[in-house]
């Protein structure tokens, strides 16, 4: 199902889909929590970049194959980098998900045409495929945060969690492959 909209002379300028709407939903929760995340890794860091993250985010959302979502991810990346120095570890790695999911949703939008519907079998391999990914950065936070010494970590979650980081290839190709 599908909403267009159409200026007086016939043309369309916008066409509301489900799979629009997903994308609009992952867009603006990952530049939410882009912002949060930054705001409590550095607490003394100025509010403006955070418009101008949010004003690019809008300009990628409205043309997803332009060069808006990139200059978005960069900039980020430099706030981040810049403001971030001692950043907990749980805010990293939620900085880094929320990138990796405001990248997937411009990617996948960018994909096809402005409008198009999305089958559920294509948004259900995404998601599989991120989840994937994101559980193998999780075991690696917890690698790391147990070879750094931040809490006690058992052998066996270590274990677990180099197991997962091992096998991540495959399961994210499977994940795109399962037919």
């Amino acid at each position: 199902m599908s909403i267009a909209v159409v200026d007086r002379i016939g043309r369309t300028v916008l066409t509301v889909t489900g799979s629009r709407t997903l994308v609009v939903v992952a867009v603006a929760a990952s530049v939410s929590v882009m912002v949060v995340s930054v705001g409590r890794a550095g607490p003394t860091s100025p509010a403006w970049p955070a418009l101008v993250l949010v004003i690019l985010a809008a300009f990628s959302l409205a043309a997803p194959d332009a060069f808006a979502g990139l200059v978005t991810l960069v900039g980020y990346g430099v706030w981040w980098a810049v403001v971030a120095e001692d950043a907990p570890l749980g805010w990293a790695f939620a900085a880094g998900v929320a990138g990796l999911v405001f990248h997937l949703a411009l990617a996948h939008a960018a994909a096809g045409p402005a409008g198009a519907g999305t089958e559920p079998s294509v948004w259900w391999s995404l998601v599989v495929a991120t989840v994937v990914v994101v559980a193998g950065a999780a075991a690696l936070v917890v690698v790391v945060a147990g070879l750094e010494g931040r809490f006690q970590t058992p052998a066996a979650a270590v274990g677990i969690a180099l197991v997962l980081v091992g096998t991540l290839p495959w399961l994210s190709s499977a994940a795109w492959n399962r037919d």
